[in-house]
């Protein structure tokens, strides 16, 4: 080679050598090489940069003490990375990650040896590599994807793509878990995504998915997809059409969203809905208060199927009492909901719910546990109105009852003001009319002399608010309602008096009558007051010549005898004309009346003992009986004193019985003869000949309402008898 071709040789390699150091300085990433001693023997500015360093820092000082800074395991990874390339030969790559206070940088390093000759002599290219940026990017595409992941996850949105050209389908993960299917085993085909759309639903997804390839436009539907585990499940498609330049579809991305949980919610809400419009009709219908019974029930009735889960295929019935009504397609299956009317504890009805078709089982068969809970609730909406219809049918009827009695009664109905002022009345009284009686007051159909009784009477009605009787004249003398028979009773609203109710009744007969009666009574005890002094004088006659004639016979003769029978009837004659000339006992408490009658007996029978025993109620008893009661114990007190011993005692106990008081009078004497058992109580029988005999005494009692008998005597006891007396009330 000559003189020239080794200067411009020389020449070439300087530009070579320029033109390598012009590249290594401009370089951005950090390029060093290394001796045999690992010491560095060239280097760039971009490498210095990396530890904030100049060239002249570098140069010549050992690589290990910058690899060293990074931290970690750094440096023994370096050390990997040089025995690699010693012992191999090959090139290898590492990654480094330096942390500062500032921030953390990363960085890959490519090492090669230059030298592949011996290895004396080898030499080491690095290039540093900063890939912080890149890392940066791919932590947040990590990130971004996981957000991606958990959105989808949170939303249950997946996301899928559909090449045209390929007709290959692609899913998210997310998509997967929507439908069920494991990504290990499930091969995503448009077939295989087709199989999973739910039978009914596939014609009409085909037809949008066909629509929209043709019309070239988007996707919008929803549909049912069957799982692996056959569960229904609702989702949500959007999807995208992307063309070419030629307007040839080449991709379909869209998304998929999980919508069962909102539909099921929706389709809660719709059947809820429909409940509540069931409820608020049956409420409506109880607001129509002139809707009877019949009707209501026909109303009811139609309410019930829209409410149910398949109203196409419901029927209805309803009964109530006597009535019963049902929706025309009514047949009754095995598939029944049913829930009973109870008003005040009884069983008065039911309502029924049917499906014609057979439907599978939710709850209660095919029925919702919410209907079980609509079907409980109708029936008790349905009791409550049923029951006041009722009960206004009731007080309706009763209420014409009452009106046709008011009307037809032959007493005076009335009412009035706290004052007395009638405001209504079923007719007129004391020779006014019922349009006059509407104008006027109770002091008007009445004697002037009874207005302040009257006064007093309904302040004490209000006050006291109890009924109050009371008998006035009427004020028109020469009406044939002379006396009346006023009845005055308290209205109440919430517990206090607002009006009060008049009976008026026409008592003039009755009084009459009992005036008759009175004058008769006093004519008959002037006439008994006659007979008693007239003919008592003259029995006085006769007793005296008597007395005188028996002086004077022999006790054994004929005549004698004759006039002994003649002294027995003048004693009866004399004790029938001291009936009539008996006083009124005025003592009606029949306890109080025995005691007085007993203490009497004993004093006219120093021998007798009369004890009275009574039940603690029976001393408060009363007795209606006449003024010949007290003859009864009178003359049982007396044969008691005659016939029972020379010391007898007579007990007496009185106990009440019903409407009736009973009276024991039992004697510890020798009893009653067996001979005058069967005929004791016939006329005319007495162990003397003398006395009333207990013939009176039964007639006595019987005319009164009472009764007498002999009671068979117990151990120890005498002649016993047992007489029944009404009560009187009081």
């Amino acid at each position: 080679m000559n003189e020239q071709s080794r200067r411009d040789e020389l020449t070439i390699t300087q530009r070579t050598i320029r033109f390598l150091e012009s590249a290594l300085h401009a370089s951005a990433d950090g390029i060093i090489i290394t001796d045999t001693a690992q010491n560095i023997v060239v280097v760039n500015q971009a490498f210095c940069s990396i530890f904030g360093k100049m060239r002249r820092d570098v140069v010549g000082t050992p690589l290990s003490s910058w690899v060293e800074q990074l931290g970690g395991d750094a440096l023994k990874r370096w050390g990997e990375l040089e025995q690699h390339i010693y012992s191999k030969g090959t090139g290898y790559k590492i990654h480094f990650k330096m942390s500062t206070e500032k921030a953390s940088k990363f960085f890959i390093v490519n090492a090669s040896r230059l030298d592949q000759e011996s290895k004396e002599g080898v030499h080491i290219l690095s290039i540093w590599r900063d890939v912080t940026e890149q890392k940066q990017m791919e932590e947040t595409l990590r990130v971004s994807a996981a957000r991606l992941r958990h959105a989808q996850h949170l939303t249950h949105v997946g996301y899928w793509d559909w090449y045209m050209k390929t007709n290959e389908l692609h899913w998210s993960e997310e998509v997967f878990q929507i439908f069920g299917q494991d990504p290990s085993q499930f091969e995503v085909t448009v077939e295989s995504f087709e199989a999973t759309i739910h039978p009914d639903d596939y014609k009409a997804f085909i037809a949008e998915r066909e629509r929209a390839l043709k019309e070239r436009s988007d996707v919008d539907i929803e549909h049912r997809i069957v799982c692996p585990d056959k569960t229904v499940r609702y989702v949500h498609e959007i999807a995208t059409i992307i063309r070419d330049e030629n307007d040839e579809v080449i991709q379909v991305m869209g998304t998929v969203q999980d919508i069962t949980s909102q539909k099921r919610v929706e389709w809660a809400l719709r059947e809820r809905l429909k409940e509540l419009n069931c409820l608020y009709g049956i409420t409506l219908l109880a607001n129509r208060p002139h809707l009877d019974i019949p009707s209501f029930l026909k109303e009811a009735v139609k309410i019930l199927p829209p409410a149910w889960q398949y109203p196409e295929i419901t029927c209805g019935r309803i009964s109530f009492k006597d009535h019963l009504v049902t929706t025309p397609n009514f047949r009754e299956t095995p598939w029944k909901q049913a829930a009973e009317i109870i008003i005040q504890g009884k069983l008065v009805g039911s309502v029924e719910v049917y499906y014609l078709e057979e439907k599978p089982d939710i709850h209660e068969g095919p029925f919702l546990k919410e209907e079980r809970e609509l079907i409980n609730v109708i029936a008790e909406h349905i009791g409550v109105p049923l029951e006041l219809k009722h009960a206004e049918l009731m007080l309706k009827e009763s209420e014409e009852k009452f009106r046709s009695l008011v009307e037809n009664s032959p007493a005076v109905i009335f009412l009035t003001n706290l004052e007395g002022e009638i405001y209504f009345t079923n007719k007129g009284i004391s020779g006014l009319s019922k349009e006059e009686i509407l104008r006027s007051s109770i002091l008007d159909f009445v004697k002037p002399m009874f207005h302040n009784r009257i006064n007093e009477v309904i302040k004490q009605v209000v006050q006291k608010s109890r009924t109050v009787t009371l008998e006035v004249q009427s004020a028109s003398p020469g009406n044939d309602m002379e006396y009346l028979e006023l009845h005055l009773a308290p209205i109440r609203r919430d517990e206090k008096v607002t009006s009060l109710i008049g009976i008026v009744s026409d008592i003039t007969v009755r009084k009459r009558f009992e005036l008759e009666l009175l004058n008769a009574y006093k004519d008959l005890e002037l006439y008994a007051a006659l007979l008693h002094h007239d003919i008592g004088n003259d029995l006085q006659v006769i007793m005296s010549s008597y007395e005188l004639a028996q002086t004077q016979l022999p006790k054994d003769s004929e005549l004698g005898s004759t006039l002994r029978m003649v002294g027995v009837a003048v004693n009866r004659i004399a004790d029938l004309l001291a009936l009539l000339h008996i006083p009124m006992e005025e003592e009606k408490v029949i306890v109080t009346l025995l005691e007085h009658l007993g203490q009497r007996a004993q004093q006219i029978h120093s021998n007798l003992t009369v004890v009275i025993e009574s039940d603690p109620k029976a001393r408060s008893l009363y007795t209606s009986s006449g003024r010949l009661l007290p003859l009864v114990f009178e003359n049982l007190f007396r044969n008691a004193a005659q016939h029972a011993g020379p010391n007898p005692t007579v007990r007496v106990t009185v106990t009440p019985v019903s409407d009736h008081v009973q009276i024991d009078i039992i004697d510890d004497g020798p009893g009653i003869p067996s001979e005058l058992l069967p005929k004791l109580f016939q006329r005319g029988i007495s162990s003397t000949g003398t006395g009333l005999g207990l013939n009176l005494c039964k007639r006595v009692l019987e005319a009164y309402g009472g009764s007498i008998e002999l009671l068979k005597p117990q151990k120890g006891q005498g002649a016993a008898f047992r007489v029944l007396l009404p009560l009187a009330e009081m």
